[in-house]
């Protein structure tokens, strides 16, 4: 499929993954802020692979259109595959850094909890600890990744 085949295709898709992106990404805080108060998140471990599948169906079709936009601007090789957060603002760019940042953090921490822990519930927190701190960074990136995307269609005047 050609990259402006059909571009209300495009907007709706990119559309569908801010939506599905804004609601895991508050699944994702939640269930990291259940985790801190010592709190299981419903469903246990399938609520973790569900919070985690949820970030995959979110981002796959933003990588794909990014890989198109990519391809229509004549980029080869490596840089085919970057992410063009040019059409963010600066605080989108920065946020990102900063939730980067908090799940090097939250990766450590987790880890810790995972040394400390002696009861299975003790194990079932610090994966959901740990996996909500990965699916933040993937929701958030997959939410500014699809912004840029409309925003660069925009830009160009293909919206």
């Amino acid at each position: 499929m050609k990259y402006f085949e059909d571009i209300s295709f495009t907007r709706r898709v990119l559309w569908g993954s801010i939506v599905l992106s804004s609601l895991g990404l508050g699944a994702s805080i939640a269930a990291h802020l259940l985790a801190l108060v010592q709190t299981p998140i419903p469903g246990g471990k399938q609520g973790i692979a569900l919070l985690m599948t949820g970030a995959f169906a979110a981002a796959l079709p933003v990588y794909y259109f990014m890989q198109c936009w990519n391809e229509s601007r004549g980029r080869t090789g490596r840089a085919i595959n970057s992410i063009d957060l040019s059409g963010c603002s600066r605080w989108v760019k920065r946020g990102l850094f900063v939730l980067f940042v908090y799940f090097l953090v939250a990766g450590i921490e987790s880890r810790n909890m995972y040394a400390r822990a002696i009861e299975e519930r003790e194990v079932l927190l610090a994966s959901q600890f740990g996996f909500s701190a990965v699916a933040m960074l993937f929701y958030y990136g997959t939410l500014a990744a699809a912004a840029s995307l409309l925003m660069l269609y925009r830009r160009k005047g293909q919206f």
